[in-house]
């Protein structure tokens, strides 16, 4: 069983982790997510990185090419496209207020492991956080 203080110390570098964030266009600008904007590298689709109306699978390369964490709102759009070894989904729930979305983003972050950002649904609501590997789609 680890120390105190290596599980201090390991808790310590986990929140010291700074992702990528690429926020789908359906979702408020980055500065909706003060918290999360200031610990994170968040940026818009549309309003910061100017590619707006862009299909799902572009915008999932997108974040396969610059190693971002998508967040979006359309789970049923982005889940066949999730592989492992690519980046993971967060989903937000639609009756999340941008504050509650801020603070429970940045809280799953923190305790994301390191294969989690890979390959894996994460599934925001109002009563709780899922993760999911998804079955490869039957296509």
């Amino acid at each position: 069983m680890p120390s105190h203080n290596t599980r201090s110390k390991q808790n310590r570098i986990r929140r010291l982790l700074k992702y990528k964030l690429i926020l789908d266009e359906g979702l408020s600008l980055a500065k909706s997510y003060p918290t999360l904007n200031n610990y994170h590298n968040l940026k818009h689709i549309v309003h910061d990185l100017k590619k707006s109306a862009i299909k799902d699978e572009f915008l999932y390369d997108l974040a396969t090419s610059t190693g971002s964490v998508l967040i979006v709102f359309n789970t049923k759009d982005f889940k066949p496209l999730i592989r492992p070894n690519k980046p993971s989904v967060i989903s937000l729930s639609n009756n999340l207020t941008n504050k509650e979305a801020d603070l429970k983003i940045c809280k799953v972050l923190r305790e994301l492991s390191t294969a989690q950002t890979k390959g894996c649904l994460i599934s925001i609501t109002k009563s709780g956080t899922t993760i999911k590997i998804p079955e490869p789609s039957k296509a």
